[in-house]
């Protein structure tokens, strides 16, 4: 694994960035891109499950890992001047300093938003990687845009979210509940219109880097399910 504070990472990944950014920025297809770290230990998604005393001897510090966040950040920002950049948060060894240091440089650019796929509303609720930045995640939504992905979207078995011992209950049925006659991709679509998410909202982005009014930002879960197969 790389060092994400690494000078080599860091000059490697400006080189990357900007040649794709020359190449892509302003595409008509390309709607964001994803801000990636060397330290995500699944895709793009922000968390780094690794030891964090293994990764204290390579000299991982808080104020370096959040300083080489806004660092990274900014490479985005310079290499795609005009596409939005969509990050996804996990607290990191426990904390979220690094995404704040991220969200202080990128806030001003009015085109970088979070994607919470784990958003589903018991894992909001609970867990220690993603309760910790659900209220970072919120102000990000009010602030530009955010991506949510509800339990029906990334369930067939949206039952299994079913927590009764949550103040409110969340009940999203049994599976014996559901009409077995039903296809799987009705009950899933059902379920989305029947049950309700979090709310979250996003803005769709508009070209330039600007960002529609508010008037065009969409529930959530009617977004999802109006472009999600």
């Amino acid at each position: 694994m790389c060092l994400p504070w690494g000078s080599n990472y860091l000059s490697d990944k400006a080189a990357l960035l900007n040649a794709r950014g020359a190449r892509f920025d302003s595409h008509p297809a390309l709607g964001h891109i994803y801000f990636t770290s060397a330290c995500a230990t699944n895709g793009f998604e922000g968390h780094c499950r690794i030891d964090q005393n293994a990764y204290a001897l390579a000299g991982y510090t808080p104020e370096l890992m959040a300083a080489t966040y806004a660092t990274l950040i900014q490479l985005y920002l310079d290499a795609f001047p005009t596409t939005p950049i969509t990050f996804e948060m996990h607290t990191i060894f426990g904390r979220i300093d690094l995404w704040e240091a991220l969200w202080a440089v990128a806030e001003p650019s009015h085109r970088v938003g979070a994607a919470a796929w784990w958003c589903s509303e018991r894992l909001s609720l609970r867990g220690n990687e993603t309760v910790p930045v659900w209220q970072l995640t919120q102000e990000i939504a009010a602030s530009t845009y955010a991506v949510c992905q509800p339990v029906s979207n990334f369930s067939n078995d949206p039952w299994r979210f079913t927590d009764l011992n949550l103040n409110p209950p969340l009940d999203y049925g049994t599976e014996t509940s559901w009409d077995s006659v039903t296809p799987r991709n009705q009950r899933i679509r059902l379920e989305s219109a029947q049950k309700s998410e979090p709310v979250l909202l996003i803005a769709c982005p508009a070209r330039a880097g600007s960002w529609r009014d508010d008037q065009s930002r969409l529930d959530l879960n009617h977004s999802l399910l109006s472009i999600e197969p």
